[in-house]
C-alpha cells in the first residue's frame, strides 16, 4: 500500500502538503492544488509536513507553477524540507522556483 498525502487549507489561505510525495500521490496533490488555483491572487503552499519525497515532487513543483503563471496567480514556496531542496539542487531547479 502506497503511503499517503494529504493537501491541507490554511488560515491565510494558503496550502499545507502533509505526508509523501511521490509517484503515487502527486496525481492527487496536482488536482486538488489546481482546483485552488482558479481564484487568482497569491498563493503559498507549505511543504513543512513533508516527510519524504521522490523525484515526482519537483516535477509536481514545476506544474504548480505553470499552473499559477496560467492563472496570473503569484505562487511561492515554503517550509522546504533540507531533503527537497537536495533534489531541486541536483535537477538544475533551485533557481527557478519560487523559494
Amino acid at each position: 500500500m502506497p503511503d499517503l498525502a494529504e493537501i491541507r487549507e490554511t488560515g491565510n489561505g494558503g496550502l499545507e502538503i502533509v505526508g509523501v510525495i511521490d509517484f503515487y500521490t502527486s496525481p492527487e496533490l496536482l488536482k486538488h492544488a489546481r482546483a485552488r488555483m482558479k481564484s487568482g491572487g497569491n498563493l503559498e503552499i507549505n511543504f513543512a509536513g513533508v516527510e519524504r519525497v521522490d523525484s515526482s515532487g519537483a516535477a509536481l513543483m514545476l506544474e504548480w507553477l505553470r499552473e499559477a503563471h496560467k492563472h496570473n496567480i503569484e505562487l511561492r514556496y515554503t517550509g522546504l524540507p533540507e531533503m527537497l531542496l537536495s533534489l531541486l539542487s541536483v535537477c538544475g531547479l533551485e533557481g527557478r522556483l519560487p523559494i
